[in-house]
């Protein structure tokens, strides 16, 4: 996740990057959902029934890895939902 974190920041800058932390526990309610819904959510578009998601409880490693990269304490907590704020600051 890092890695991803990191290269889309070489991208487009940390300013333009954040993490959605939302998070689904019942993997197997989401994956009959997509299922269900192919015309929707098409295989050839992207979609898979298999969505890698990261554990709430690895968040702090992700945190570390970007330090270790040399991230800023602020470019990081940013990243972790600052962004949003920010962004929900200007829309509304």
């Amino acid at each position: 996740m890092a890695t991803h974190i990191d290269h889309m920041v070489q991208l487009v800058g940390p300013r333009h990057i954040g993490l959605g932390l939302d998070y689904v526990f019942d993997t197997g309610e989401l994956k009959t959902y997509l299922a269900k819904m192919r015309a929707t959510f098409p295989t050839e578009f992207g979609y898979d029934t298999e969505i890698p998601m990261l554990p709430p409880e690895n968040v702090l490693d992700v945190v570390a890895s970007l330090l270790r990269r040399g991230y800023a304490e602020s470019d990081i907590r940013s990243i972790l939902g600052g962004k949003f704020l920010r962004i929900a600051r200007e829309v509304w």
